[in-house]
């Protein structure tokens, strides 16, 4: 269940994203929703790890600091989006979506400087290739059982 509603998520924020070049507050308030109903979820079910949870918000800490440090070319937004996940996702989970994400973005990117559609300092939008790879991921999930 938490796997669509994650999923629809992050379509709205990629169609956002993509619009707007940038993420709402309304859509980090509604995930922290998400985030926090998914925790308290697993406290009842009693299967809740605090270890593990603290390993899956890794990333989306790694994306605020990166924001910081380099004046937002990262945006804050992509790091609350990868702490909501966290927030839902084991910890393999939240890395090999954060790997994969990464590659895809620059794979296009690459693509697009090479046959000059994007400038080298170009901003783009990352929440579709979040949602790309958190859709690729699930298919694996699902083909392996």
């Amino acid at each position: 269940m938490i796997e669509m509603i994650l999923n629809v998520y992050l379509f709205w924020g990629a169609l956002q994203d993509v619009r707007e070049k940038t993420i709402s507050h309304y859509f980090i308030k509604v995930g922290i929703l998400i985030g926090l109903a998914n925790c308290l979820w697993e406290i009842y079910l009693q299967v809740f790890y605090g270890k593990e949870r603290i390993l899956s918000l890794v990333p989306g800490i790694v994306f605020l600091v990166i924001a910081k440090i380099s004046a937002e070319k990262i945006g804050y937004g992509d790091g609350m989006v990868f702490l909501i996940l966290g927030s839902c996702m084991k910890p393999f989970e939240i890395w090999c979506l954060w790997q994969v994400s990464l590659w895809l973005d620059t794979i296009y990117s690459l693509i697009m400087v090479t046959i000059k559609k994007l400038q080298f300092h170009s901003k783009v939008a990352f929440l579709p290739f979040v949602w790309v790879a958190y859709n690729l991921l699930m298919l694996f999930k699902f083909v392996s059982g």
